[in-house]
Order: C-alpha cells, then sequence, then structure tokens
C-alpha cells in the first residue's frame, strides 16, 4: 500500500514537472509584427525587439531658393511636336 501511494506521488510529480514549461524568451519561436516608424518590429509572444532594428532618420525636404528673376515667356511662334521643335513663321 505504501508502495503505491509512493508511486502515485512520484507519478504525480513527474506530470507536474513536464506540464511546467516555462516559455523564456530564449526558447520562445519570434513571431515578430511589422515594423513601424516609430517601433521596431516586436514579437507577439514574449515582447522581444529586433535587435539589428535601426531607426529611420527623416530626411529634411530641401526649400528652393527664391528667384528674383521672372522666368521668360515661351515664344509664342514655337511648337514643339514628337521632340522636334518647329517654329511658325
Amino acid at each position: 500500500m505504501k508502495k503505491r501511494i509512493f508511486l502515485i506521488l512520484i507519478l504525480i510529480m513527474v506530470m507536474t514537472l513536464i506540464s511546467c514549461k516555462k516559455e523564456t524568451t530564449k526558447g520562445c519561436e519570434h513571431t515578430f509584427q511589422k515594423a513601424t516608424c516609430q517601433a521596431p518590429k516586436t514579437c507577439s509572444r514574449c515582447g522581444a525587439t529586433n535587435p539589428n532594428y535601426v531607426a529611420p532618420t527623416p530626411t529634411p525636404t530641401p526649400t528652393p531658393e527664391p528667384t528674383t528673376q521672372a522666368p521668360a515667356p515661351a515664344p509664342s511662334n514655337v511648337i514643339t511636336f514628337n521632340g522636334e521643335v518647329i517654329t511658325a513663321n
């Protein structure tokens, strides 16, 4: 009877140890979500981020310098047709 109780207790302990799989970031098979401009790729399971992520740096848009000259008016007797310039007489 004592052997039977002892075996049942050992069986319960073994089953408990097997069922208590603790998921760690090392053992996680990462499922990364897409990166955005504000955040890197992030694993939806464990929250780990992609170590190779480099945040984009915004490139400033150059502002055109103001011109003091008015654009020259196009001559009214010049026509462009299929890349060929034709002047009307």
